[in-house]
């Protein structure tokens, strides 16, 4: 067994952003996909958050659009990396950079524009207001590679929400898990992947969370967890 200060891989079950203490949040949208074609928009939703199918037509994204909240360009200070509606994970264009040098597999990375907000009614609607773009390149990571090198009974403050269920949520921050994984299966494949029976968060190699130190970019939102390995 090595312990967490030897780890060679990372956890992280990234957080969305805050503006004046209110977390915000974008949401992706396809370009098939709008406020009309509702059960094509749950699906879509569904691959991002529970499936993590592949996103082909008609699911490709298109752009990314701020919910529930305008965060105007003074307010802005973005991460590089952070968690957008139905978990989707959004990162800047250095963090892409960095993740194209590497072998994802079958995971997707999308160049997406993110748009502020306009209010088209009373009643609060809302769409892209596309005069407003976003300066930044910001793409969707939509990792959908699986591994099986989860250790459960080596873990801590994981919830297994049914006994004969072997999926497990790492949901309470007040309790930070820790995550015990099987490094010759963590080594096979893919650097970065989500685990098949841990509905949260997803994994990196040291190569890549040392990238990413490297370049200095701002990952708060990320707060990279190192795993036990067994």
């Amino acid at each position: 067994m090595s312990n967490s200060q030897n780890s060679k891989f990372w956890w992280t079950n990234p957080t969305n952003v805050k503006v004046r203490g209110k977390k915000v949040q974008p949401n992706v949208r396809g370009v098939t996909v709008d406020d009309d074609r509702l059960q094509e928009m749950g699906e879509l939703n569904g691959r991002l958050a529970v499936t993590f199918e592949p996103l082909d037509e008609p699911f490709v994204p298109s752009e990314l659009r701020w919910v529930y909240s305008k965060v105007p360009d003074k307010e802005r200070n973005l991460p590089d990396g952070f968690k957008g509606h139905m978990a989707a994970l959004i990162i800047s264009e250095a963090f892409y950079e960095i993740l194209r040098d590497f072998y994802l597999g079958q995971s997707q990375l999308f160049e997406l524009p993110l748009y502020e907000l306009k209010t088209l009614t009373k009643m609060g609607r809302t769409e892209a207001d596309y005069s407003k773009p976003d300066p930044r390149k910001w793409y969707l990571l939509h990792v959908t590679e699986l591994k099986n090198a989860l250790v459960p009974e080596q873990c801590e403050n994981l919830w297994q929400p049914r006994l004969r269920d072997p999926s497990y949520l790492a949901f309470d921050p007040s309790n930070a898990p820790v995550i015990a994984l099987d490094a010759h299966a963590a080594a096979a494949g893919v650097p970065v992947w989500r685990e098949q029976h841990l509905r949260d968060g997803v994994f990196f190699s040291d190569d890549i969370k040392r990238a990413v130190k490297a370049a200095k970019l701002k990952t708060p939102a990320f707060s990279f967890k190192p795993c036990v390995l067994f």
